[in-house]
């Protein structure tokens, strides 16, 4: 088994017309809610559909379980028992982007203020970037 340590993130992907300049409001034309993110979860799910088991080690809120997210993650063959619940929200990750690409992020690390919790087995590991 091969175990993954990183971050899991719900992304909010937002696609405007321009960014916004500081003091001022933008628009949204399109939004794109709770994607799937984290470097953690997003290594786990490709190793997966390459067929490897790997055992994701990340931090995680009360939002997490039963969300589409872990279903995926446990559907692809992800072992999630390495997950340490925190009380705080999932992480997230706010981007906007413009039409000529230029991007703007903000992340909430919630839950994965928890990361020193999770305990690695020995072994072979991935430390995906992340908080």
């Amino acid at each position: 088994m091969l175990s993954v340590v990183g971050t899991v993130a719900l992304d909010s992907l937002a696609l405007v017309p321009r960014l916004a300049a500081p003091e001022t409001t933008g628009g949204v034309e399109r939004l794109h809610p709770d994607l799937p993110g984290g470097t953690g979860g997003n290594v786990a799910m490709a190793l997966a559909r390459l067929g490897a088991r790997p055992r994701l080690l990340s931090a995680v809120g009360p939002d997490f379980a039963g969300s589409p997210y872990a279903r995926a993650l446990a559907d692809a063959g992800v072992d999630l028992t390495g997950l340490v619940h925190a009380p705080e929200p999932t992480s997230r990750a706010y981007v906007f982007v413009d039409p000529a690409g230029g991007q703007v992020t903000y992340f909430y690390p919630g839950a994965s203020r928890a990361m020193g919790r999770v305990v690695a087995p020995e072994g072979r590991a991935h430390f995906g970037a992340g908080e």
